[in-house]
C-alpha cells in the first residue's frame, strides 16, 4: 500500500475513532442532563465539556460564588448574620455551568424591593429565607419587588435572607412591632425546611464554612456566627436560644453544646414560634407554603388555630416547576413570578389588602 493511502486510512480511522468518542460524549451528557431536569446548551466539543463535567465530580460538588466587591455577609448580634448595603454583581459556577445576577442591599440592610422611595403610609414585611429573598435573581424579578411594582399603596419591606427562619421571623417582628400598624400587612413564608432550621440542625451547617455566606464574607465569618434557634425550656416554655455555627463544622470547637432534637420536637418548636408570632397581633397576617406536602402537620395546625394560608406551590403539572438556576435548585423568574401571581390572588382573596 502507498505511503499516501496508508495516511489516508489512518486519518480516515482516527476521525471515526473521534466522531465514535464525540457521540459517546454527547450522549452521556444528554442522558445526564435529562436525568437531573436539567437544560442542555451544547458548546464546542462534547468530549471535552465531559471530561470537564468529570473533573468537577473529583473536585467536589460544590457552588463556587464570587462578588464585585466585598464582603456581602457579616455576624450579626441578633439574627446570626445579615448582609451590608451596597449594590453587588454575584457570580456562581458548577459543573460547567455559570449564572451572575445584579443584588441590591438597601441603607437598612434588606433587599431592596424598588430603585426608587416609596411614600405609602402602609407596609407590607416578608420574611422567609433564600427562596423569597431571590437568591440567583436579578431584583426585579424577585416576587417582594414584583409586589411592589403591583402593589403601589404598600411599602414592601424584605426581611428575607438564605437561612433565615420561623424564629429569624419572630426576632424581627418583636425589633419591629412598635412601627407596625393594624393595617399593615405581614407575610410569612413556610417549607417544611424551615422545621430543621428552626431548631438548627447540625447536619444544615456542616458546609457552612464553604457555603455561599462564608464565600461571601470575611475570613472569621463562621466563628462570629451565633446563630439563635427555637428550644424549650425545663419548664416547657418556648425560649430561643444560640449556637456557635462553628460547633457544627468537621473540625468542631471543644466544650460546645450540640442541638440534637427529634422531628417531633422540632414540630413543635416550629408551631410555638408561630403562636409566638400570632401572639405579637403585629399587622394582618398570612402565612404563605412554599413547599411540601398537603399533609403537613405545621400547615395543619396553622389553619386549626385559623390563620389565613397562601398556597403559593406551583403544582406537579405546572412546566414552569423546572424553571430553575442554572447553577442551583433556585427558582428562576418564570417560577417567582407564578409564585408571585399566586400569593397577590391570595392576599386579596383573604381581603388584607385595599
Amino acid at each position: 500500500m502507498r505511503p499516501w493511502r496508508k495516511l489516508a486510512l489512518a486519518a480516515i480511522l482516527v476521525a471515526i475513532a473521534a466522531l465514535g468518542v464525540e457521540s459517546i460524549s454527547s450522549y452521556v451528557i444528554y442522558r445526564n442532563a435529562s436525568r437531573l431536569d436539567k437544560s442542555f446548551h451544547p458548546t464546542g466539543s462534547a468530549t471535552v465539556a465531559l471530561l470537564r463535567l468529570i473533573s468537577y465530580r473529583f473536585k467536589g460538588r460544590k457552588v463556587v460564588v464570587w462578588a464585585d466587591h466585598g464582603p456581602l455577609f457579616y455576624p450579626d448580634p441578633v439574627l446570626g448574620f445579615a448582609v451590608h448595603p451596597g449594590q453587588y454583581e454575584i457570580n456562581e459556577r458548577f459543573d460547567g455551568q455559570r449564572h451572575r445576577f445584579q443584588l441590591t442591599i438597601n441603607n437598612g440592610g434588606l433587599r431592596a424591593t424598588s430603585y426608587s422611595s416609596t411614600q405609602a403610609s402602609r407596609h407590607m414585611y416578608i420574611s422567609g429565607d433564600s427562596g423569597i429573598f431571590g437568591w440567583g435573581l436579578n431584583d426585579e424579578d424577585t416576587i417582594p419587588w414584583l409586589l411592589q411594582a403591583r402593589l403601589p399603596q404598600y411599602e414592601v419591606v424584605n426581611w428575607s435572607l438564605t437561612r433565615y427562619s420561623t424564629v429569624h421571623a419572630l426576632l424581627q417582628l418583636q425589633q419591629a412591632r412598635a412601627q407596625i400598624a393594624p393595617e399593615d400587612v405581614v407575610v410569612l413564608t413556610y417549607h417544611p425546611t424551615d422545621v430543621e432550621t428552626n431548631v438548627a440542625l447540625p447536619s444544615l451547617f456542616r458546609d457552612f464554612s464553604n457555603g455561599l455566606e462564608a464565600q461571601l464574607a470575611e475570613a472569621q465569618f463562621v466563628s462570629g456566627i451565633d446563630y439563635p434557634f427555637g428550644a424549650f425550656d425545663d419548664q416547657g416554655r418556648f425560649v430561643i436560644r444560640r449556637v456557635k455555627l462553628s460547633c457544627f463544622l468537621r473540625t468542631a470547637v471543644a466544650n460546645c453544646g450540640r442541638v440534637n432534637v427529634d422531628k417531633s420536637a422540632a414540630m413543635r418548636v416550629t408551631e410555638r414560634a408561630f403562636d409566638e408570632i400570632i401572639a405579637l397581633h403585629a399587622g394582618r397576617l398570612l402565612v404563605a407554603i412554599m413547599g411540601g406536602p398537603d399533609s403537613d402537620p405545621v400547615i395543619s395546625y396553622l389553619r386549626a388555630r385559623g390563620v389565613p394560608i397562601a398556597d403559593i406551590r406551583l403544582p406537579a403539572s405546572e412546566p414552569e416547576l423546572k424553571d430553575e438556576i442554572a447553577t442551583d435548585t433556585h427558582g428562576g423568574p418564570f417560577w417567582n413570578h407564578l409564585m408571585f401571581t399566586r400569593l397577590l390572588a391570595a392576599l386579596q382573596s383573604n381581603q388584607l389588602i385595599h
